[in-house]
């Protein structure tokens, strides 16, 4: 009996807690860094976290954990937040968006005794995990998960690092769900996009010897519109941002070599492998998906393989194809409110 009252008063103290973090937040933007991350032994990050707030919602309510694309960064995530706290028509109240920048983008830094260029998406996946840990620590304490195109792949194989560890991320952090957009799929789903050489292409096109970060993919802001924001017939959405957007705004990231040549499977590496069914109902975390039709990188025919794969559902019951002239990969970023509407019938922001 003491034991059980014992449990019962550390469990009170630790929702008190909690709640006193939860009111004590800042109600505007603000940046956490999380320090000293180890990604391998000897090689350290610092992770910056930008966290976008909603000033007329209290912090009790949905805290999402949204990991970038390739070649992007934690900004690229604000029209969606800002369209998320003015209206969210897929129904919950979402209180805050805590963006992460992966290693060496935005405010992260560099890893220490290691060339950027050699990061891998596994570098990224640790990083994940061990921000989501301090952030739990800090008091953010999200319940979903939201990744765009590798964002989304970098999720997946973070579930699959926990199931090989014998947990899961509703287990380990509580996320309850997990949104995919316009994702990257692992190398169980076939890709075109890579199967046809033009991932091939625009490495090549792209493929700088950069004096401080070795050989990365080094997109100029001038052609990233043209690389994330136009559609089958390459005509560009009407709400990409400009060239000078991207710059002042801070959109674009180099990316290692190492991590690109792994995300599409090209010598030294293979593509990553993730499991059949890991986001499956008894896994206790809910996979929702949104593609694209007009989306050049990933076909909706591949987006419907990987949650096929990902959920065992053939029915495609939380899977949402986004129709239209401009439903071009960043849709999140180039038209956020139409993103929202258009998948209100089957995604839970």
């Amino acid at each position: 009996m003491k034991h059980r009252l014992l449990t019962v008063t550390v469990a009170a103290l630790l929702f008190l807690i909690q709640g006193a973090l939860a009111l004590a937040m800042p109600k505007s933007d603000r940046n956490i860094m999380v320090e000293d991350i180890e990604l391998r032994p000897g090689v350290e990050v610092d992770i910056h976290v930008k966290v976008f707030v909603n000033e007329d919602a209290p912090c009790q309510s949905r805290t999402f954990f949204a990991v970038h694309g390739f070649a992007h960064t934690a900004n690229t995530w604000k029209p969606l937040a800002e369209a998320l706290f003015d209206n969210n028509p897929t129904g919950p109240v979402v209180c805050r968006v805590a963006a992460i920048n992966l290693p060496g983008r935005g405010n992260s830094t560099l890893p220490t005794n290691l060339s950027y260029s050699e990061l891998v998406l596994d570098d990224h996946v640790t990083a994940i995990l061990a921000t989501l840990d301090a952030l739990r620590q800090r008091g953010v304490r999200p319940r979903a998960l939201i990744g765009h195109s590798q964002g989304g792949l970098l999720l997946q194989m973070a579930q699959q690092r926990l199931m090989d560890a014998g947990t899961t991320l509703r287990n380990q952090f509580q996320i309850r769900d997990a949104i995919l957009l316009a994702s990257a799929g692992p190398a169980e789903i076939s890709w075109e996009f890579v199967e046809n050489g033009t991932a091939g292409t625009i490495i090549a096109q792209f493929l700088t010897n950069d004096p401080v970060l070795g050989q990365v993919i080094d997109i100029p802001d001038a052609a990233f519109p043209g690389v994330f924001f136009t559609d089958l017939a390459n005509n560009l959405a009407s709400g990409a941002p400009t060239p000078a957007q991207v710059t002042s705004r801070g959109y674009n990231a180099p990316e290692p070599l190492s991590a690109t040549l792994q995300l599409v499977g090209a010598p030294p590496f293979d593509r990553p492998s993730v499991d059949a069914r890991i986001f499956a109902p008894q896994r206790g975390t809910r996979l929702f998906m949104a593609t694209n039709e007009q989306d050049v990188l990933f076909q909706p025919n591949e987006n419907a393989q990987l949650y096929r794969h990902l959920t065992g559902d053939n029915n495609r019951r939380r899977l949402k194809l986004v129709n239209g002239p401009e439903t071009v990969h960043d849709l999140h970023l180039s038209d956020p409110a139409g993103l929202l509407a258009a998948v209100a019938d089957k995604i839970e922001f």
